[in-house]
Order: structure tokens, then sequence, then C-alpha cells
């Protein structure tokens, strides 16, 4: 590269991150720090400064100088013509959720009057557990789940071990006063693969699905409830949909009931009978089951419905899927084993009162344009 003034030294920095940050990303890298030192006053930097950490990502993929911080460095280096080394900077970048770090060195050089800067060299230094791309999320909703958490994380992490996944694990913890906290927090220390999400106070089961997919880095985005009515094995039939074209694979119970290993109280069965048949005459939707608390998505089907979201509690379900049919998404319905938990935090009454209840709302919120205001206001939230 030809030498340039110093007045242009954060110009050509700035390319030089954008270049650099659109190769990693073609590379499935998505760059979370970015450290320049620039020596405008003749010091010849002996080393680069360290990453900062604690940098707030970016918004998006678009790598450049956008939502950075100027710091000064420390003195470093040997002083050259009375210019004070203090004047030599460092730009830091937060770029993402995964660290890798674009570090450039440079030195002084004078060719007649005034002083110019050549870049010398530029290193891309890639940390070596960083370069993996998370393939596969699974997100588990909890609140009060003390009691059951760590037989399903058992689970949940020997089989992602099993499969050689590349994969991370988020328990979303809705506001719990149980030690639901502590035991995620416990696990996740001799674990990296685990995450806690928390949500800020209880918010119901659409919130914490929500939250959980939105943090999510991998690929495909499973949700499963705690109490594993589905086992997690199961997920391989969802995945496979995927793979086989569909954009969101759900989990129905009644596709195929005889994978019902233990079914359902007949009230319950009859209650979720005239559900269904309220979702058919207010939505248009002809799915056999909604409900059913295991989801799978591609990571472009969970960035274009969970952002335009609203419902928080138990009806998120069909909205989901109204969204996805808007949008022309592709939704394949997979029969499942499934076995009944006695110990359901759902009330028939109480909550089925709420959720055709949140079925009209969807219905409103259609035929008034609220998913179009919040589209128009949406931005990608998943990075």
């Amino acid at each position: 590269m030809d030498p340039v003034g110093t007045a242009d030294h954060e110009n050509v920095v700035g390319d030089l991150v954008r270049r650099a940050g659109r190769v990693l990303l073609q590379l499935g890298i998505h760059v979370e720090g970015a450290n320049f030192e620039v020596d405008a006053w003749g010091v010849r930097l002996g080393r680069v400064c360290e990453p900062f950490h604690g940098l707030p990502p970016a918004q998006g993929h678009e790598v450049g100088l956008a939502g950075g911080q100027e710091r000064g460095c420390r003195q470093q280096g040997e002083q050259r013509d009375g210019n004070p080394a203090a004047h030599s900077r460092q730009l830091a970048v937060g770029l993402g959720p995964r660290q890798v770090y674009v570090r450039r060195t440079s030195e002084r050089r004078r060719t007649g009057p005034g002083m110019i800067v050549r870049f010398v060299s530029v290193l891309v230094c890639i940390r070596k557990e960083s370069v993996k791309v998370i393939t596969h999320s699974i997100v588990i909703p909890a609140y009060n789940e003390a009691k059951r958490l760590e037989a399903t994380l058992d689970r949940v992490l020997g089989y992602v071990a099993e499969q050689r996944w590349d994969a991370e694990v988020l328990v979303v913890n809705d506001g719990s006063r149980d030690a639901t906290r502590e035991i995620v927090l416990q696990r996740a220390a001799n674990n990296p693969m685990l995450r806690l999400v928390e949500n800020p106070g209880n918010r119901g089961k659409g919130y914490s699905v929500r939250n959980g997919v939105l943090h999510a880095q991998g690929e495909f985005i499973l949700f499963t409830d705690a109490d594993l009515a589905s086992p997690i094995d199961e997920g391989e039939k969802l995945l496979a949909a995927l793979a086989a074209g569909a954009d969101i694979a759900i989990g129905s119970r009644w596709l195929d009931k005889s994978l019902q290993t233990r079914p359902q109280p007949l009230y319950r069965r009859a209650l979720g009978r005239i559900f269904n048949l309220a979702l058919r005459l207010v939505l248009g939707m002809s799915y056999k089951d909604t409900q059913c608390g295991f989801k799978a998505f591609t990571r472009r089907a969970a960035a274009a419905v969970f952002p335009l979201q609203i419902i928080e509690r138990w009806g998120f379900d069909p909205e989901i899927l109204f969204l996805a049919r808007r949008q022309g998404l592709r939704v394949d319905e997979v029969p499942v084993k499934w076995a009944h938990q006695e110990n359901t935090k759902i009330s028939p009454i109480r909550d089925g009162l709420r959720m055709f209840t949140e079925l009209l709302t969807i219905r409103w919120y259609a035929v008034t344009g609220r998913y179009d205001g919040v589209r128009a206001g949406a931005t990608e939230q998943l990075r």
C-alpha cells in the first residue's frame, strides 16, 4: 500500500476493517474486536495493544468503525524526533459475538518534509476456539424448574455431545424464585456449551422463547419445554424436515397418536380440540397441533418471525405460525413421541381462556396493521 498522510489514518484503518471483516464473514466468522495501533507521531511500536474487553457489540453484521471507541494506548516504543509517544493511539471496535481480532502494526517513514505512515503488515489473529461456527442452538424456557432441570440438562447436554455438534444450550430463566438460576450457572461453569439467559422478571413462556431465540447463534434453532415431554432425540425428526426444505418444523402430538406414550387426561384432550377448532376459525390455520413445545427453525426463518412476535404468554405458538404463513415460509408438521407430564404449569381453564383471547388479539393485530408497524421498526436481532 502506498504511503498516506497522517490525516487519512482513520479512513485507511476504517477501510481496512471493512475489507478484513467482509473476508471473515464470507468464511462464516463474525468479528468481535478489532484493535489497531496508529502511529501518527513517529513512534515505532514494539507490539500491538491487547484486545479491549466489554465493548458493546455493534448491531448486525456490517463491519466498520461504527460503534467503536477510541482510547489512548500506554506509552510504548521509542520516542523519535521529539514527538511524544503518548500520541500513539488505538482504535477498538466491537463488532459481533465471536472473538476474532485484527491487528495492524505500523512504522513511521520520513519521505521529505512532514511525516507519513506506511502500513507494514496486517495480521488477522483468530483464537482457535473462536472459529467454531455454532450449528445448533437449543433453547429451554424455565420458570421454577429446579426440581427437574438437572435431569433435563443431563439428557440434553449428553445428547448434544453424542451428536458432536458445535452447539449451544440456552436456558432462559423467566424470573424463577427457586434455584433454577444457580443450577444453570453451576453447570455452565464446567460446560461452556451451556448459557444462561435472564428475562427482566417473569414475562411468560412466549417472551422466554423469543428472548432465547434472539440470543441464539446457531444455524438451526430448536426450543423444547424443560419437562422434555418430547424426548430431545426426537429433534432429529424436526432437523430432518429442515434439511428437506422446511423453514420451520413443529412437533405434533396428533398426527400420529400412537406415539403418545402417556396420553393427556380426557378433559385436556377435549379442551385441546376446542382450541384447535377456534384456531381454524379465527386464524384459518389447519395444523393438527400448534401447542406442542417442540419446534425448530432455520436461522433465516427465526430472524424473519421472532422480531415480529408480540404475544408473550401461552398464545405465542399460533402467533409465530401465523406470522410465518404471512411471510410465505414453509412450515412442516412432524409427528413426535410425547408423554403427558402431570406437573405441567398450564391451567386448562384460566390459561385456555387467555389463549382464546390471544387468538382474537392476533387476528386484530393483523387486521389493524399492527404487525406491519412492528416489521417497519424491527431490526435483525439474530447476530
